[in-house]
């Protein structure tokens, strides 16, 4: 023993790694191995019989004595770990070699500490806005402290339950709406149908008295629940009602009576109201610039116009699916009731309105004297939709499109009587430049070569719908062009977009078009990843291959996209040759029975 502790403290570099203090049966369990290492019978027998049974869990990383012929002994010395290497078959000397390892020992008695309670609360609210609502509540769930973090006030100013109403049972629901309910300003229950038996009383939403801002689109509530949560809130500025079957001319009045601050209001399609309500609404709410009263009765009134009139406040209207608005209604709205005729320009010596958006899709009433009286009056008009307008003709839009020079959207579907010379006055008028969205869908009247002419004349287009038309090849060709030259002109840091265009069921438009597109895409995008490309919308038929070569050119895999884009060039080609076949045959047969016939008259 005294030559293996000489051996040891010469030849023993000390590495110093802390340890455990709580060893006492540990030392005297390696004094005991140390004894018997170190006994001459050891390095007689070829095989050491294994101790871990000895040492037990704890203690089997100590010590080392199976058939390696090599055991290790450890010990502690001074507070640190020693561990000594004996090879117990040499003859005459037991050499012995040792490392020690330099951890410290820690102290057992050491508390733990938990940083995130070091930071202060303010702090840690703020680390905790980066969360959303339903990562909130899940973390509430740690501890008393965290639930009382998560719930803060300043975390719950918005409340959004349309992406995981599902996921949490209307109990857990109401009970959050409960809990945070005086903090929230912006509400939004859109579609959570399975609130409707708990909100069958008024005093659910009690809790929720400063909102600003509420949506209850899809949620069928009782109408006693939906006026006491307006009543309740008399600063609201945005309420959303879209689709509920228990709003009535009530509701209005509610609306009017308590919620004078209110700027947007949403009541499309709530087919128990009517106009006379939107009327009070508007005669009570001085603020009210946003209005969709999409399917509401009662607009062709020119009364009902002439108060939004003399407001003057509105930016944004829809009124789609509205049978009964007509020009009447529609000259009340832009320049009022009984207006004094400027005798310079023969028209109505009004003030610019403020509408910028403007939705009169489904209108059929209207006419060409309606966009006439449109023409000069809102020159700040950006969004038009005229869709399912029959009695549309080009005169009105020679009239209108030079006076609008901030359109970017327009939607002229199924307006049928606009030809060429409304292609004329678009690329003509100041708009052209700044016109993004353009769609001509079911337009058939429309030549082929000037929705080609079209894409030229607009250069910041991004969305074209040209669905069951008589467009060409031309017109995904010059999409293509547009989109080469879009990032060319483009400045480095920033990126041009993509073109979007839909053409459905064109006729004209064959698959050898599509096919140069997708080799065009996949070859800009190889070459730059932030490279354009032009979106395609075509025969249903063909759109799962566009679908599936544009999601693999979007992940990189360039190849299969490339390999895809063949196969499906060699199936539409083979289809191509199977059928001029079949029709050079059917003239064949034709060609002979003319001959036929002729024969047999002479």
């Amino acid at each position: 023993m005294a030559n293996l502790e000489t051996t040891t403290r010469n030849s023993v570099a000390i590495d110093t790694t802390p340890l455990k203090t709580h060893l006492g049966r540990r030392k005297r369990l390696l004094r005991r191995l140390s004894r018997i290492a170190s006994s001459p019978q050891l390095h007689k027998s070829r095989h050491v019989q294994s101790t871990d049974k000895l040492l037990g869990k704890t203690s089997a990383s100590c010590i080392s004595l199976g058939s390696s012929r090599r055991c290790s002994i450890e010990e502690i010395r001074d507070g640190f770990e020693v561990r000594v290497a004996v090879e117990p078959h040499s003859p005459d000397v037991l050499r012995a070699s040792t490392t020690v390892s330099s951890r410290k020992t820690q102290r057992a008695d050491r508390p733990t500490v938990n940083p995130f309670t070091m930071i202060p609360d303010e702090l840690k609210v703020r680390i905790l806005r980066y969360l959303n609502d339903r990562e909130l509540i899940v973390a509430s769930g740690v501890c008393r402290e965290w639930h009382m973090l998560c719930f803060d006030g300043q975390l719950w100013k918005t409340l959004d339950m349309t992406e995981y109403y599902n996921y949490i049972p209307a109990e857990q629901l109401i009970r959050i709406i409960a809990q945070t309910g005086p903090f929230i300003n912006n509400l939004n229950i859109r579609g959570c149908l399975q609130l409707e038996p708990e909100f069958a009383e008024p005093k659910a939403l009690k809790h929720c008295t400063n909102l600003r801002k509420v949506s209850l689109q899809g949620c069928d509530f009782t109408r006693p629940t939906i006026h006491h949560l307006l009543s309740i809130n008399p600063q609201l500025e945005s309420v959303n009602l879209v689709g509920l079957s228990k709003v009535a001319n009530s509701t209005g009045s509610t609306i009017a009576k308590f919620n004078h601050r209110l700027q947007t209001l949403d009541v499309s399609w709530c087919l128990s109201m009517t106009a006379k309500s939107i009327r009070r609404i508007i005669m009570n709410c001085p603020d009210l610039k946003n209005l969709a009263a999409s399917g509401i009765w009662g607009f062709g009134d020119p009364d009902i116009m002439n108060e939004a009139f003399l407001r003057n406040k509105l930016e944004s209207l829809s009124l789609q699916g509205c049978d009964d608005f007509g020009d009447s209604a529609f000259k009340a709205l832009i320049v009022g009731k009984n207006t004094p005729i400027d005798y310079l320009t023969g028209k109505p010596s009004v003030e610019p309105r403020k509408l910028r958006y403007l939705n009169l899709t489904g209108c059929p009433e209207l006419t060409d004297s309606s966009i006439e009286t449109l023409a000069g009056n809102c020159p700040d008009l950006e969004v038009l939709l005229l869709s399912n307008n029959a009695e549309l003709t080009d005169h009105a839009f020679k009239q209108l499109l030079p006076t609008v020079p901030k359109l970017v959207t327009l939607e002229l579907e199924e307006v049928n009587n606009i030809t060429a010379e409304f292609c004329r006055a678009l690329m003509d008028a100041p708009c052209a430049r700044r016109l993004r969205s353009l769609q001509l869908s079911y337009c058939v009247n429309i030549p082929g070569e000037m929705l080609g002419e079209l894409v030229q004349a607009l250069p910041c287009l991004e969305k074209y719908e040209v669905d069951n038309t008589l467009a060409t090849d031309d017109v995904v060709s010059k999409c293509l062009a547009l989109v080469k030259e879009r990032y060319s002109a483009s400045p480095p840091d920033r990126r041009s977009p993509n073109i979007h265009l839909r053409c459905f069921d064109c006729p004209a438009i064959t698959w050898g078009a599509i096919n140069t597109a997708l080799v065009e895409n996949l070859g800009l995008r190889q070459a730059d990843v932030a490279h354009p490309i032009l979106t395609l919308h075509s025969f249903h038929s063909w759109q799962p291959t566009i679908d599936e070569h544009h999601k693999r050119m979007m992940r990189g895999h360039y190849t299969a996209a490339k390999n895809l884009q063949e196969r499906w060039a060699e199936k539409m080609s083979g289809a191509d040759r199977r059928r001029s076949r079949r029709r050079l045959t059917f003239l064949g047969r034709r060609e002979d029975g003319e001959r036929r016939v002729g024969c047999s008259i002479m």
